[in-house]
Order: C-alpha cells, then structure tokens, then sequence
C-alpha cells in the first residue's frame, strides 16, 4: 500500500521579498547619483558665492563638501531602513548647525545655541536685502552671512532629498532632489545677467539632465541619450531670444520688499521745547558695533536764534554762515580717544550720518556722503534705511575732570561763533542782534560791556544773565563754572515730558515752569555757559543703548532719542555732558525717552569719566554655556519628547473639542507670543473690539467669550482662526507672518 505524502506547508515569503522589479528596469546607482549631484550642486554654489563681493566661493565649496557628506552617508544609513532611516533623520540636525557658521554665523553662537540672537541677527540681514545690490559689497555682515545661508540651505535640502528618496529613484523623485540645485544657480542668474547667458544655460541643462536621468543609463543608452540632449540644448538656444519676455516670471523684488520691516521711523532734530514729540513704539532703530559706548550723535544744534538752539544756516541771525573749525585737539588726545564705529540702521530712514563726537568722512555709507553744516557731522546723498551699513572713524574725548580743570581757557578768535546767541529784544529803543560774549577770565571791554548789558536788559534774557554772571562768580577755571551750571541745574528743576509751550521756552524752563526734558535742560546749560564765555553748543542723536555681548554691538531703540551739551576745552576739543536728570525711560511710567543712561563718578550724569561697562541683561560671560554635547543631547531628547507629546496631544484633540479654558489659554498665550500687550484689566470685550476692523477675526474672540461664559460648545471656525492670524501679523511684514504662525498655528 503506498500513499502520497502530504505536501509541506510552506509559510509565506514576506511582501518585500515578493516584489520583484518591473521588466527592464535599471537597479539604483547611488555613486551616480551622487556624482551628479556634486557636479550639479559645484556649478550652483559657484554661481551663488558671486552674490556677494569678494566673491564666497570657499565657504559655499566647504557647504557643498558639507552637503554631498550628508547626502552620501545619510542616504547610505537611511537605505537600510528601519532604525537606520530614524538614526539617519535624527542625525540631520548636525549638518543643519553645521551649515550657519560655515556661511559666516558667529561659530560661538552656534556652540552656545544663542537662537535669539542668530534670530535677530537674520532679520537684520533679511531687513537688507531689498535694499541691497548684488553683488553685495556693503559692511552688513548679517547681510551677507543671509545671503550665503540662503544657497547653504537651498544645497542642503537638495542633499536630505537625495538622502531620503527611495532607493529606486522616480522621475518625479530626481526631478525634486534637483529643484534646489536649479534654484541655486538660476537666482544668481535672475539678479545679475550672466556672461554668456545661453552658453550657461546650456551648461546647467546639461547638468541637471544628468542628475535625472544619469543615473537610469545604462551603457547602451547613454550615446543616444546625450545625443538628444544635445539637440534639445541647442534648440533651446535657438528657441531662447524669442521666449525672452523682458520680465520676471517671479517678481523677486516685491518677494525681497515683503521683508521690509513696516513702521520705520523718522526723527525730526528741531528743538519745539513744547510736549515730547519724538517716537516712543521700542523699536530697533540703530545698532553700533563699538569699543566704547557713546552719545551716537546725528547734528549739532551750533546757533542759539533767539527762542532755541538750531543748525547753523545761513542767516540774519548769526554772524556767519556756518561754523568755523575749531582748533585741533592734541596728538595725544586723538590717539587715545579716536575709535571705528560701525552702525546699522534698523527701523528707522534717515539723511544724518550717526556717528559720535567729531566723525571722519564715513566710508561705504550708499550713495556717499557730503559734509554737514557742522564741521564733523555728515549727511548722506540718499535715505538710509533698515539694514544699510557703514564704518566711520570718530574722536570723541572722555578727559577726567583732572584733566578737564587744568585744561584751562582759550581766547581763540575760532571760538567766538560758540561763545554767541542772538537777543530778541522786548522794546522798542534797542534793536535785535548777535552778542558775542568774552571768553572766560578775560574781561571784556568798555564798549563790548555796555552793549552787552544794554542789549540783554531789554530782552527776554536779562534773568538768564545775571544767573549767568552769578554762577561765573568765584569760579577760576571753565570746568568749575562748567560744574557750577550742572549742579545748579540738578536742584530746583524736575523732569517732565509734559513741557509748556511757550515764545521763549528756555527763559520759561529756567524761572517760571523748571520742569522739562532733555531739550530744556540741554539747551539752558548751554546757553548760561556762553553768557559766562564758555563755548558751548547742544548736541542731537541716541544715547547709547543696551551692550550685547553676543554680537559686540550697543543696540539703539527709539526711546534712546536725547539731547545733550559739548563744552569746548583745549587740547581734548569738544567734551560731552547730560545735564538731563537720569529719569529711567525703561522702568519709569511718563519718563522721557531721552534720559540718559549714563553714570559716571564725579557729577552725576556727566559723560566725561569711566564709559559704562556692558552689564546689561544681555551680557553674558563667553564660555559659559554647556558643553556642546550635552547641548545637542539634551536638545535632542526634548524635541523627540516634544515631539511624542504634540502626536499625543492632536490624537486627543481630534475625539473632543477644545474646552473654554484652552481656547482661553490659546488666545492669551498667541498675544503674547505676538508682542500684543495685556493687562490684567483686558477684557473679551476689548479684544473684540480692537479686532473689529476684521468681522472674522472679531467673531473668533466672541466665539471663545461665548464658550467661556454662556456655557456655547461652538469653537471658532478655521476661516475665523485665519483671520485672527492675520491681524497679529498686520504691518509686521514676512517676520511678522511666521510670528503670528507660530503664536496661532493651524489646529490639525
């Protein structure tokens, strides 16, 4: 008896072995590939490195080694699937930290993770590139450095395409690994009209045919296929002046206006002694990178008119046109208080050049420079605006107040201009004129002393020169007057921004109302020091801001605008002080943004000792961070953690809606997240209305008031939410859009 065997059962081979490959079909090539996308990825970070000059061929070769790097080892991590794929994602963070300081970010803020500041840093870059022209020659560093990043980025997302793809490329897969590589070389191209255009062209079509279909080639292939290529290439240059529309597709400029920050300022210098004018939002407006903090000046205000101190033009009112030159500060004192600025506007458009004490002609200002009607101020031949950069060398003396009361006095004919105003007068038997007053010590004669005292008795400053002439008294030296003026000006008067309006505001300031700001404390001090025959001028700009340690640069906003006084004193020349009470503008509700920040021994407020030392909030010590393993790990770890909790916590939000409480939160928290200030008094109500200019973006706020307190599960609409999304971001420009992204992201 025989019987057949039953047959063994054989388990299932798994599905991925059961594929098998389409008929004809050519297995990957991954050296190919990544041939090709180097010789594609050199000729794009060659033509990139041209936007800037001189040119940045090195640093974007090191991002191009950067980026085949990635794509050959990920790639090769990531083909093995399974935990390999996750390691090799994981492990693109490294490239992506690597890339900013090879395009010119700072290598210690990256190590030490300042995001904040390489935040900052970008938008000042970003802020000018409208302005920009390429290839771009300017002294913004942050400029350039966003320029660099830019076609480091475009070479690294290429690289993660080629890394990630699967391993049998598509077409549609080589065509979008190749798309940044194509953008690399053709924005260049799109700013600055090539030499040999159609030639380059040629060349770039050629090399981006390789990347895609190189790799699909067998040997049989590959002579007919770069003979197609070949006539394809030439026909496309046949083909190409009749295709040419003379305009872009992409309008790349209004793309480059968008990041433009909206709200820019402007500041009027004029002296109106009336209620504070200037602008008070806390913007950015300057940032000067400096070894020693200033005043950064923008004008001198050299003539006293008869109501206030204004720019020396030609006039009736003054015994020259403009102002002499005064007389050359010693060798010793120029070397020792002579330093470089470099200043970047921020939001801000202006004609001055802000420099400080006495500037030099500016260099790599846009558009240059002639000289203002002060000697040592400038004006620029064009508006600067945000992210225009400029370097200036600038004498600004800070003698102790030693070295100041031995300077002594100086009788130089130079200095007559500085000991002059020009004196209204009240009747009608003496006639209006220009007073030169006697330099220090040295008394004045028989006819000079009559009509001075007859002129001034019959003007609105007879008061102001008997205060004058009562302070001069026992003083023996211009610095102990100087001192003597200061001090009497720090008792009796009071700070205030709520100044009356009045036709001689300075005589109101110093016997009727003796409260003011800066431009009334200022402009008395140096009127009474040229009563005394001190020579004396008031002095315009920013004080000088907050130091960050990260970037080297004091940063100017615009409650930093303040007037202040130069006193003239041989050998060291013009000499700062701030007889302004040192109100804090920052912490001090209705203080004025033109208090100063500087405190020096001696007399208070006086800027002529030991500069301030950058202890601010945002000084920090270098090397103090963690290391940068341990950075990076525990970075790491919170973001797959992050990660982990935000799938969580959108699986939960899909099987409920949100509660009263978290649309509360949220809403609170994106305000917050956008800069839009809340008191603890700030009602639904209020939101409501400040959004009312937006029905949807209104109904949002009333849906979350409804679901708090009429108990109403109906959440606001994902049309509402956008809509609320964009007036946070209103006025902000393309910055300011990501910010209200982040602070009101789509709910998935």
């Amino acid at each position: 008896m025989s019987a057949l065997a039953a047959p063994r059962r054989v388990p299932p081979e798994p599905l991925r072995r059961r594929t098998r490959a389409k008929p004809g079909a050519t297995p990957a090539r991954p050296a190919v590939r990544l041939l090709t996308f180097t010789a594609l990825g050199l000729y794009g970070a060659l033509r990139w490195g041209s936007l800037v000059a001189p040119g940045a061929s090195g640093r974007m070769l090191a991002v191009l080694v950067l980026a085949v790097a990635t794509g050959g080892l990920l790639g090769a991590r990531a083909r093995r699937g399974g935990a390999g794929r996750l390691l090799a994602a994981v492990a693109v963070v490294v490239p992506v930290l690597a890339v900013f300081p090879l395009c010119g970010v700072p290598l210690s803020l990256v190590v030490h993770l300042r995001v904040a500041v390489i935040t900052n840093g970008i938008g000042v870059g970003l802020t000018a590139l409208p302005r920009a022209l390429v290839p771009y020659a300017g002294v913004n560093g942050w400029a350039r450095t966003v320029i660099l990043l830019g076609g480091g980025l475009l070479l690294l997302d290429a690289a993660v395409l080629l890394a990630f793809v699967p391993r049998a490329l598509g077409d549609a897969g080589r065509a979008a690994a190749a798309l940044p590589l194509i953008a690399l070389a053709v924005v260049p191209s799109a700013l600055e009209v090539p030499n040999v255009a159609y030639l380059q062209g040629l060349l770039l079509f050629a090399l981006v045919a390789a990347f895609v279909w190189g790799e699909r080639l067998g040997r049989r292939e590959v002579v007919p296929a770069v003979a197609v290529a070949a006539v394809a290439g030439i026909a496309g240059m046949a083909l190409a002046p009749g295709l040419d529309i003379h305009r872009p597709l992409l309008n790349y400029q209004a793309i480059a206006n968008s990041l433009s920050p909206t709200g820019t300022e402007t500041f009027d210098w004029f002296q109106g002694y009336g209620p504070y004018y200037w602008p008070t939002s806390g913007k950015q407006v300057l940032s000067v990178k400096a070894a020693h903090s200033d005043f950064w000046k923008t004008e001198n205000l050299d003539n006293f008119d008869g109501q206030g101190w204004v720019q020396a033009n030609p006039s009736v009112n003054s015994l020259v046109d403009t102002p002499p030159p005064t007389p050359t500060p010693s060798a010793a004192a120029l070397a020792t208080w002579t330093q470089s600025l470099k200043v970047t506007i921020g939001t801000m458009y202006t004609t001055q050049i802000v420099a400080s004490g006495s500037a030099q002609r500016p260099e790599d200002v846009p558009g240059g420079v002639v000289a203002g009607p002060s000697p040592g101020t400038w004006v620029a031949n064009q508006q600067l605006g945000p992210g225009d950069a400029y370097t200036v060398k600038v004498y600004s003396p800070t003698p102790s107040p030693a070295e100041l009361a031995s300077a002594g006095s100086s009788s130089s004919d130079a200095l007559d201009f500085y000991r002059t105003i020009f004196v209204p007068v009240l009747g009608t038997h003496s006639v209006p004129g220009s007073v030169v007053f006697p330099a220090f010590g040295s008394p004045p004669s028989v006819i000079s002393a009559g009509y001075i005292a007859s002129t001034l008795a019959n003007s609105p400053y007879a008061a102001a020169y008997r205060l004058a002439e009562r302070l001069a008294t026992g003083t023996s030296t211009p610095y102990a007057f100087v001192e003597r003026v200061f001090d009497y000006l720090q008792h009796g008067y009071r700070y205030s921004t709520d100044a009356p309006r009045s036709l001689y505001p300075i005589e109101t300031f110093l016997f009727t109302a003796k409260y003011g700001y800066c431009q009334q404390f200022a402009g008395a001090m140096a009127l009474l020091l040229r009563m005394g025959g001190v020579a004396a001028r008031v002095a315009v700009g920013f004080t000088p801001g907050s130091y960050s340690s990260s970037t080297g640069t004091w940063d100017v906003d615009d409650f930093e605008a303040h007037a202040w006084v130069e006193v003239y004193f041989p050998t060291y020349g013009w000499v700062a002080f701030n007889p302004t009470p040192s109100a804090s503008p920052g912490s001090t509700p209705g203080a004025s943004p033109g208090a100063s920040k500087l405190h020096t021994g001696g007399i208070p407020g006086k800027l002529h000792a030991t500069a301030p030392t950058p202890t601010s909030a945002l000084h920090r010590r270098a090397g103090s961070g963690s290391p940068v393993a341990a950075i990076l790990a525990i970075a790491l770890v919170a973001a797959l953690a992050a990660g982990a909790g935000l799938v969580l916590r959108r699986r939960r939000r899909r099987l409920r809606p949100p509660s009263s409480d978290e649309l509360l939160a949220e809403l609170e928290r994106a305000m917050r997240r956008s800069g839009l200030a809340l008191t603890p008094a700030t009602t639904l109500a209020e939101l409501e209305r400040r959004f009312r200019r937006s029905r949807q973006a209104a109904s949002y706020v009333r849906a979350v008031g409804r679901a708090r307190y009429a108990d109403v599960a109906d959440p606001p609409s994902a049309t509402q939410r956008r809509a609320l999304r964009a007036q946070l971001a209103e006025g902000r420009g393309a910055l300011g859009r990501l910010r209200a992204l982040w602070a009101l992201p789509p709910r998935l």
